[in-house]
């Protein structure tokens, strides 16, 4: 999202877009994450930074492979290093990517699947796995290889013909510390073994669990090695021992981190889908549970930790495709939320509506409320989280006080004050393709799909009141807009705009079009009609009459339109142009 001056000049970026962060690492005061989001045929996943002072940069761009590797990234104080692929997306490539903005460069060409990713002041290691001739049988191999370049060398490697392999790993003081899980056998072994190589050795070997009691991540101190797998927290002396059970009974337990002489973690709180969550902790010689965060938005099972804050990422692959991915932290012990970053999804002209000093926009599934100088966008309301499928707010607007949309799934028409809080929802009467929301004179108007006959103008007092249908058999409409007696509305199936009587009656044609000239989208001042389309921009008087054309014979246009009390707004070829006086 973008604006620029009425009178010309330079544009200023509002917004970021975000889709799904994957995994998060914080160097000094900037915080860092691995994005998935596609920005060209090429790339589709980033490294991005955020500083406190809201600068964002993008560090690193990249492809995913095929075969799934890792979502784990490695920081240092200059360069990033991560998992990539070549251009058919079926080698990994292990990349080097100076944070100073120079070019990235490759450190090691890999063979096979990476699962995870690790690294300590001058190494960076990986477990890569080769299957052959079944998917059971694996050879899983610990990699490192130096920052500055130069041959793998292999740590250890082991073959196995009943699905073990390694989830997660972590280098402490010349050990690596990682586990040895197969689903298949309903069991797993904590193991360490020299950053220099060697024969691995056994901490703890845990048997007879859940086929999906799986090792999710995995720490470690001077003491001992600590790790979360699904429904536990354990530790083990780094040297050996017996194994230590800090917490039980947890749900989708995940990411770990250590501060002072506490665990961290983040659990799932409803459902396998991990859309809830919360963030909890533990002494680390055992004791009390604490319950850090609760309520949050599909922790994503990532956390990282500083001296004095907890950083997460929110989404998940189900919500982010809602508009709900965000990086966030919180001051520790306690203190209040704040978002680190976040952005929009859609970038295909989602709906907004500007009031005041903030621009609220529908994005995918949420409403998201930005600051008219830009920043980063604070998510008011999104649909419901257990959802099967994607849901979209379909249309939004304004009456000064309150936001008002449209949105499927629930087919429901809603309010919420500017600054958020209670949602009213004002009517369920219909249809999943409830569209295009106007209000005007205390009344919400809507575009409904009701019938195969076409769409219906429905009217609802904002106070409550009965609901009427002040028009019918509406073909495709495009556009809407209201003033004290009318309703305006354009027919993408006829190229139409149209407008009736607020309280119903004969609906009469303003500018007769054809569908090759059909209105994509309407707009009004006091006395007109404003539309563009494919081929024109013009307007229309509101007692019809004749037409004023801007525009004619317009490639590209119709991409959007406003107007002020002196000129006309337009989009033509991805450029925004003026007609003024209008």
């Amino acid at each position: 999202m973008k604006k620029a001056p009425t009178t010309g000049g330079d544009e200023t970026p509002l917004a970021i877009p975000m889709k799904e962060p994957l995994a998060i690492k914080v160097l000094g005061q900037d915080v860092y994450w691995l994005e998935d989001r596609a920005i060209s045929n090429e790339a589709d996943r980033l490294i991005v930074s955020a500083s406190p002072d809201g600068t964002v940069i993008f560090v690193g761009q990249g492809r995913t492979c095929v075969s799934n590797a890792t979502n784990e990234f490695a920081i240092d104080n200059e360069n990033a290093y991560w998992i990539v692929c070549d251009a058919a997306r079926a080698t990994a490539l292990l990349q080097k990517v100076p944070l100073d903005g120079s070019s990235p460069s490759i450190l090691a060409t890999i063979s096979g699947t990476v699962i995870t990713l690790t690294a300590d002041s001058t190494h960076v290691y990986w477990e890569q796995e080769e299957r052959r001739p079944t998917p059971t049988d694996t050879t899983t191999s610990i990699v490192r290889i130096s920052k500055a370049g130069g041959l793998p060398q292999v740590i250890t490697t082991e073959a196995s013909h009943d699905g073990f392999s390694v989830r997660a790993m972590v280098v402490r003081e010349g050990q690596v510390f990682f586990d040895w899980s197969s689903s298949l056998s309903n069991r797993y072994r904590i193991r360490k073994v020299a950053s220099t190589g060697g024969t691995p050795i056994t901490l703890s070997d845990v048997i007879n669990i859940p086929a999906d009691q799986i090792v999710r991540s995995i720490g470690a101190d001077s003491s001992n090695v600590y790790w979360s797998d699904t429904t536990t927290i354990n530790s083990v002396p780094i040297s050996g021992g017996s194994r230590v059970i800090l917490s039980s009974l947890e749900n989708q337990a995940n990411s770990i981190a250590i501060q002072d002489n506490r665990l961290f973690w983040v659990e799932t709180a409803c459902c396998t889908t991990g859309q809830m969550g919360r963030i909890k902790s533990v002494p680390l010689q055992g004791g009390q549970v604490s319950v850090v965060l609760d309520g949050l938005t599909a922790p994503n099972g990532k956390l990282a930790i500083t001296s004095t804050n907890l950083y997460w990422i929110e989404g998940g692959a189900e919500l982010a495709r809602e508009g709900r991915g965000r990086v966030r932290t919180v001051s520790i012990p306690s203190g209040a939320i704040t978002t680190v970053a976040s952005g929009f999804l859609n970038s295909a002209r989602p709906p907004f509506v500007i009031v005041g000093q903030s621009i609220y926009v529908a994005d995918v599934g949420s409403i998201k409320k930005l600051p008219i100088d830009g920043g980063f966008p604070e998510i008011l309301y999104s649909m419901g989280i257990d959802q099967s499928t994607v849901g979209h707010i379909n249309d939004i607007t304004s009456d000064g006080s309150y936001i008002y949309w449209t949105e499927d799934i629930a087919s429901a028409v809603r309010r919420m004050s500017l600054s958020g809080g209670p949602v009213t929802t004002l009517s369920t009467a219909t249809s999943a393709h409830a569209g295009k929301i106007a209000v005007a004179s205390g009344s919400v108007y809507w575009l409904d799909d009701l019938s195969t006959a076409g769409y219906s103008l429905r009217k609802l007092p904002v106070a409550g009141g009965t609901l009427s249908t002040i028009a019918t058999s509406i073909q495709s409409p495009t556009g809407l807009e209201v003033d004290a007696d009318n309703a305006y509305f354009a027919e993408h199936d006829t190229g139409d705009i149209r407008k009736v009587s607020v309280n119903g009656g004969p609906v009469t044609t303003l500018y007769d079009g054809t569908p090759r000239d059909s209105p994509s989208q309407i707009t009004q001042d006091q006395t007109h009609i404003y539309w563009s389309n494919q081929t024109q921009v013009a307007r229309v008087a509101k007692t019809g009459g004749g037409f004023t054309f801007y525009e004619l014979v317009v490639k590209d246009s119709g991409q959007g339109i406003a107007v002020n009390d002196s000129a006309v707004f337009f989009v033509r070829d991805d450029v925004v142009w003026q007609a003024s006086p209008k």
